[in-house]
């Protein structure tokens, strides 16, 4: 094992094993867990609805984008999360979209909150 840990590795981490000084594993990309590394993989967790992560090792998951959503678990990408469609809005870390209040609505793609809802023009449904 090395003397002292490169700058920015945690103590104890073999970024190149995968494992460090506790006999821990990292958590592979979409998951994660509470702690610096776990005893086995199968103690990670999925990230949960309307999250992913994207790196090794992390102990807590991303929240989707404001504007994106992802109904998917275990994401292991910032891709999973899809655009929120035309007459929604998605919040950040939304795992479905929201649709504009009654009366209003929204042409455009990937609205962030229900403030880009627009009233709905006179004599429509």
């Amino acid at each position: 094992p090395p003397e002292g840990n490169p700058k920015g590795v945690p103590y104890g981490a073999f970024p190149d094993l995968r494992a460090n000084l506790n006999r821990k594993v990292a958590c592979p990309p979409g998951t994660s867990l509470g702690s610096e590394g776990a005893s086995a993989v199968s103690a990670c967790q999925n990230c949960s609805t309307g999250r992913y992560q994207d790196s090794s090792g992390q102990t807590s998951c991303i929240d989707c984008p404001a504007g994106k959503f992802s109904g998917a678990q275990g994401s292991r990408d910032v891709s999973a999360c899809r655009g929120c469609p035309c007459g929604f809005f998605c919040l950040i870390g939304s795992l479905l979209p929201t649709a504009c209040p009654a009366g209003t609505f929204t042409p455009n793609l990937r609205m962030q909150t229900n403030v880009s809802c627009l009233p709905c023009p006179a004599g429509s449904a």
